[in-house]
């Protein structure tokens, strides 16, 4: 069965992203001639690093939801302490 290029192509649109960017030649040549010499492939390379960048972005985040999840807390108890004490207030009132 022959391979149709062109659902292959759209498919792969569909379950990865690209990246497209430029950088200075000097740094560029430095970084090949680098991964040329440990023997790992540019694209093997940057996959990594995005990934590694994608995962510490997510443990950021996670970390800044658990410290708004505490907060939350931290204000529900507050307001109810509030409430507790506007109840007795008004309750020794009448």
């Amino acid at each position: 069965m022959a391979r149709n290029l062109k659902n292959e192509a759209a498919w792969a649109k569909e379950k990865y992203q690209r990246f497209n960017f430029a950088v200075s030649k000097e740094l560029g040549q430095g970084l090949i001639e680098h991964l040329s010499a440990s023997g790992i492939k540019q694209a093997d390379w940057f996959k990594s690093v995005v990934e590694r960048t994608l995962a510490q972005v997510d443990e950021q985040i996670l970390a800044q939801v658990e410290a708004l999840i505490h907060e939350a807390r931290l204000v529900k108890k507050a307001l109810a302490k509030l409430e507790e004490e506007i109840y007795t207030k008004a309750k020794g009132r009448y």
